[in-house]
């Protein structure tokens, strides 16, 4: 929608339908007043026909085992994004398919009690270097917390790229070793302006660290939730390869350039606070 109204005169605005899917008022009466099914029924006969402005699908089913059916049928094998199942009580459930990512921990940033927050990244098809996919920051008990933290502060190592949390503090950058399984509900490979969603591209080596290779097409993952340490994976292709979210939603090609492609840098001034 974003793309299209900010498109100019190339947007595609054609594609552009709406689609309701329940109606709050009918004339001068309050339809939420009436059960779902019915309130179903009178969108349909209103819309009957439209094309520009029609119903979502509606399908009825009578047991749970049916309500798995349509969702293997619609959603996995269908391509779409999820079911909204109302019951009969006027209960609503959203249902969706989590998605689960093995991915290396290459930073970290702490609390009292043990980590904040890990940063995450994947590894790309040629190996050229270690794609940060994001972070994750729930989902852990308070035993884990302080386990993550003991576990990653022995491997500090040294980083010539900087990230810095939503709170304003500095990641802690630590050596490729520790595996994490992480779940999500979604991957966005664009953003509102239908852009690649960027993000670095690293280098790591034992002698310098992690040295910024340059940004990269990635994703971002729609509420990451941690689940456990993998200590049966190693940070390394397959064990944690960028194909996992790649071959989910597309992302962009893009050649990263390496620092010695790079016209060197002049530094025109330079001032400390």
């Amino acid at each position: 929608l974003h793309a299209a109204l900010g498109g100019g005169p190339d947007a595609r605005a054609d594609r552009l339908r709406f689609a309701a899917f329940d109606i709050l008022d009918d004339e001068d009466a309050d339809a939420q007043r009436d059960a779902y099914a019915a309130r179903v029924e009178r969108l349909q006969a209103l819309l009957a026909g439209g094309s520009l402005v029609h119903c979502a699908s509606f399908e009825r089913v009578d047991a749970p085992a049916d309500v798995a059916q349509l969702f293997d049928r619609i959603v996995t094998h269908g391509g779409a994004e999820g079911l909204v199942v109302h019951c009969h009580d006027g209960r609503a459930f959203k249902v969706k398919s989590e998605i689960s990512i093995d991915a290396a921990v290459v930073g970290y940033a702490e609390s009292d009690d043990g980590v904040a927050e890990l940063l995450l990244a994947l590894i790309v098809a040629d190996d050229s270097g270690y794609q940060l996919i994001g972070r994750v920051r729930t989902g852990w008990s308070h035993r884990e917390k302080q386990d993550l933290r003991s576990r990653l502060e022995p491997t500090v190592c040294e980083s010539s790229y900087r990230g810095v949390t939503d709170h304003g503090t500095l990641y802690r950058w630590v050596q490729p070793e520790l595996v994490v399984e992480i779940k999500c509900n979604d991957l966005l490979a664009v953003d509102t302006r239908d852009q690649p969603i960027r993000r670095m591209r690293l280098a790591y080596s034992d002698d310098h660290g992690w040295t910024p290779l340059g940004p990269a097409p990635a994703v971002s993952l729609i509420n990451a939730v941690f689940l456990r340490v993998r200590d049966d994976k190693r940070a390394q292709r397959p064990d944690v390869r960028f194909e996992q979210v790649s071959d989910l939603v597309p992302v962009a090609a893009m050649v990263v350039p390496t620092a010695a492609e790079l016209p060197a840098s002049e530094i025109v001034r330079r001032e400390v606070y």
